[in-house]
């Protein structure tokens, strides 16, 4: 039924320059496949040929978290029938929000998990090859509720950020815990904004010895966000001061959210939305740097009004892979909801307003029945990811009665 959200899935095998139809039923994927269940919040992680979904559904009484892992068997080809969706937290409490990353044989996951309907703590789970081993507790205080997780892992390497209300008097946090043996130990939390204010939205990539971790934070304005990044080189033993990566000059006080980040090598990505634009429509904006985030690139606009039509962009996610970065987003133009992915082959993150260097531009709806709102804010289409590995380029996004693949 069309009222119950579910997860499809798109990818390319040949760097973005080509996906599976997501019209052809041959090459579209429901990834939950639980027609009588609502799915949400759909996320991936790749590496090599190996690709991994996880997401929340809705159960008779509560959220779980579940796991699937398909088979590809070619270019264009892959098999989902014989590895069906795992449920990984098992809990009656809900389960919500998860995060996954991958390396080697080992996959990582986190999720919120509380009262049916109410925040709580942050588990996590060494999910292969223990499938079977119980979640730990990282945020270990109910009294302090606490939201939104993220993860990363470089080799042994394992990182969990999350959002959390250290003490009554506090707004939000966001806090950092690092394992160097691969999950089964992990460090004291770590406040990383240590602000007045709400800190929340924390995305964190990691990259050898260096992790990078951004988040939105309204300390100067209520209500009225800026993007802060930060980082460590030395596996987070020790982080430098925060950098505001939205404060353009001081000019522009527009609210600034959801930010996302990539890293590779020395090289560090970060794309966010933004209403700093001439009529406060929310746009993507995007910055770079090459030297591990001590010096960073001019912010750029990807998103603007080049068709001519008013459009408003938002929800951007990034992953980079070799010589290429991917970023996707959810648009709104002319009534129509819309997830879109732009991919550059050359200078790394070099565009403007559709004026692009080396890029190449996906419209990954194209070809479907287009979904007609006047709220673009709906979440009839929501939640894009794209995770990529060598060649491989993955996206997943939610789409009316479906998560695509």
């Amino acid at each position: 039924p069309a009222d119950v959200p579910e997860i499809l899935f798109a990818f390319s095998t040949d760097q973005g320059a080509s996906f599976t139809s997501t019209v052809d039923p041959v090459t579209r994927f429901n990834v939950s496949e639980t027609p009588l269940q609502a799915s949400f919040a759909p996320r991936m992680a790749a590496a090599g040929s190996s690709f991994f979904f996880v997401w929340q559904d809705q159960l008779p009484g509560n959220f779980e978290i579940m796991l699937r892992s398909p088979s590809l068997l070619g270019p264009k080809a892959i098999e989902f029938s014989s590895r069906r969706p795992v449920n990984l937290s098992a809990t009656p409490e809900d389960s919500r929000l998860p995060s996954v990353a991958v390396t080697g044989s080992n996959l990582y996951v986190v999720w919120e998990e509380g009262e049916v309907l109410s925040p709580g703590e942050i588990m996590f789970k060494r999910a292969t090859p223990a499938l079977g081993s119980s979640p730990d507790n990282l945020s270990a205080n109910r009294s302090r509720p606490a939201i939104t997780p993220n993860m990363a892992v470089d080799g042994s390497d394992v990182y969990a950020v999350w959002s959390q209300f250290p003490d009554a008097a506090t707004g939000l946090e966001v806090f950092v815990r690092q394992s160097t043996d691969s999950g089964k130990n992990f460090s004291p939390r770590f406040n990383l904004s240590d602000r007045f204010g709400d800190s929340s939205h924390p995305r964190v990539a990691a990259a050898g010895q260096a992790v990078y971790v951004v988040w939105q934070e309204d300390a100067d304005t209520p209500g009225v966000h800026d993007i802060f990044f930060r980082r460590s080189v030395n596996r987070g033993v020790t982080w430098d001061s925060p950098m505001n990566l939205s404060d353009f000059g001081g000019i522009f006080t527009n609210d600034s959210r959801a930010p996302t980040i990539a890293a590779i090598g020395s090289e560090v990505y970060v794309a966010w939305e933004d209403e700093t634009t001439k009529d406060g429509s929310p746009q993507i904006f995007f910055r770079r740097s090459l030297d591990q985030g001590v010096t960073w690139d001019d912010p750029l606009q990807v998103t603007c009004e080049f068709t001519g039509k008013r459009f408003q962009a938002f929800a951007p996610g990034l992953a980079v892979a070799g010589s290429n970065v991917y970023l996707i987003w959810k648009q709104f133009a002319g009534g129509r909801l819309e997830i879109h992915l732009i991919f550059t082959t050359e200078e790394k993150g070099h565009h403007v307003c559709g004026a692009t260097v080396g890029a190449g531009f996906v419209n990954l709806t194209d070809g479907l029945d287009p979904v007609l709102v006047d709220d673009p804010l709906s979440a009839r289409v929501a939640e894009p990811q794209v995770a990529a590995a060598g060649s491989m380029v993955y996206v997943i996004w939610r789409q009316e009665d479906e998560i695509l693949f």
